[in-house]
């Protein structure tokens, strides 16, 4: 058996494998550790392609502009494309106002309806900056000014869907910074 490593920069929904090693069977590349992701990568796209075209799915890092002081962020899937978020990163730092907050993940479908709700495992007190981290866990902690929360994985948001912030208490002067997603898109023609 020959081992091949292909880094490949989008994956075609035909199953190629992106940027990990592969192994060459009979013609065929194949990463046993990403089968399980791939096939129902593949089968999606095979889904839509009964729906409509979907092109290339590329990995992008999404960074969000810094919404105003006592705002909270969000995100909206184009509607010419779906995403698979793996994982987001974002700050929120509180204001000397003294109160508790209780930072959460939301998903919403295209109609606004919630579909996902995740509360931070803790409250973030006043004074303080807390990065946050997302992705497919199946717990979640609060340790040293970080808390990681769980997003169901995989994670498939559609045309018009969002990924947002929902701030239990959020103060007039707290601000969320450094907000980044890491998400597969495919586009649609």
């Amino acid at each position: 058996m020959d081992t091949v490593t292909i880094d490949l920069s989008v994956m075609c929904i035909c199953g190629q494998p992106e940027n990990a090693p592969v192994h060459h069977y009979g013609g065929h590349l194949y990463n046993p550790v990403r089968a399980a992701d791939q096939l129902r990568d593949d089968q999606d796209a095979h889904k839509g392609r009964r729906r409509g075209h979907y092109a290339l799915a590329e990995q992008r890092i999404i960074t969000l502009a810094q919404p105003a002081l006592g705002a909270d962020w969000s995100a909206a899937v184009p509607a010419t494309a779906r995403w698979r978020v793996n994982a987001l990163q974002a700050q929120l730092t509180t204001s000397a106002a003294v109160a508790n907050r209780i930072p959460h993940i939301v998903i919403t479908d295209g109609q606004g309806h919630n579909v996902y709700n995740m509360p931070a495992p803790t409250n973030q007190v006043a004074a303080s900056a807390v990065q946050y981290s997302a992705g497919a866990t199946v717990v979640t902690a609060f340790f040293d000014s970080a808390a990681v929360l769980a997003l169901p994985y995989p994670l498939k948001l559609l045309q018009n869907w969002t990924i947002a912030s929902l701030t239990t208490g959020i103060q007039a002067a707290d601000q969320w910074a450094n907000i980044v997603l890491y998400v597969k898109e495919w586009l649609q023609f």
